[in-house]
């Protein structure tokens, strides 16, 4: 069949297949690229390279995607159920009661050391509302991962942080989330709604709050435009 010119959403098992279902092609771009082309959860679920070894369970089986991964978070094990494979448990697997390893070593030494995070909506494309337990390890990072309420980028003290009052206690947001127009924002983080006074400088798709302008600091990846404003001559 021709592909059709009327939008609709494709399952993962349809996207790099071969065969282009969509009118530009799109469901079948970047598959030839190891960095960027889609992998697989046990043939069960299609997920892309980029949310490889991310801190994140996104294959739902055995959480595949995190086995062999350095990155400290979560635990890698012998499967209970299945000896002859091996899963990786999120925090929220861990300590809860229920033998997941087969040598039960998720469920040891729990108590102050046990792994910490929170649930939260970590993906909003096509409608759906995908919720995840997310690593405390990984709040305050250079990605938002909580894209919903960027809880994540909240209460941070490290980086280039916006002092602001949320819900009328004091909080920090972290520069990843303020001004990024790539993000979708459901309300404001801050109570004031301080953390929408953004500027559009130049022709740059360049987006920078009114309190990081003339600090010194480069802010516009291409360009000096934050540094070299009109503003910045009058102080």
């Amino acid at each position: 069949d021709a592909p059709t010119k009327y939008p609709f959403r494709l399952s993962d098992m349809m996207t790099c297949n071969g065969l282009e279902e969509c009118l530009d092609g799109a469901d079948e771009k970047y598959c030839e690229d190891e960095d960027q082309s889609p992998a697989f959860c046990d043939n069960t679920r299609v997920i892309q390279n980029s949310e490889r070894c991310d801190g994140l369970r996104d294959c739902p089986d055995r959480g595949e995607d995190e086995i062999g991964c350095e990155h400290g978070i979560g635990l890698e094990c012998t499967s209970r159920r299945d000896t002859s494979k091996r899963i990786w448990l999120s925090g929220d697997l861990i300590c809860d009661g229920e033998e997941d390893c087969e040598g039960g070593e998720d469920e040891v030494g729990c108590g102050e050391g046990a792994p910490r995070g929170e649930k939260c909506i970590t993906d909003m494309q096509g409608g759906l509302h995908t919720e995840q337990f997310v690593d405390y390890k990984l709040f305050c990072s250079d990605r938002a991962i909580c894209v919903q309420d960027f809880t994540d980028q909240l209460n941070c003290t490290s980086g280039n942080v916006l002092e602001c009052a949320k819900g009328g206690f004091p909080t920090m947001v972290t520069g990843t989330v303020v001004c990024n127009k790539t993000l979708v924002y459901n309300t404001p983080l801050c109570d004031d709604h301080i953390d929408t006074d953004c500027r559009h400088l130049g022709t740059s798709n360049c987006y920078v709050h009114k309190h990081y302008l003339c600090d010194g600091i480069k802010d516009c990846p291409i360009s000096n435009y934050d540094e070299e404003t009109r503003e910045c001559s009058t102080k």
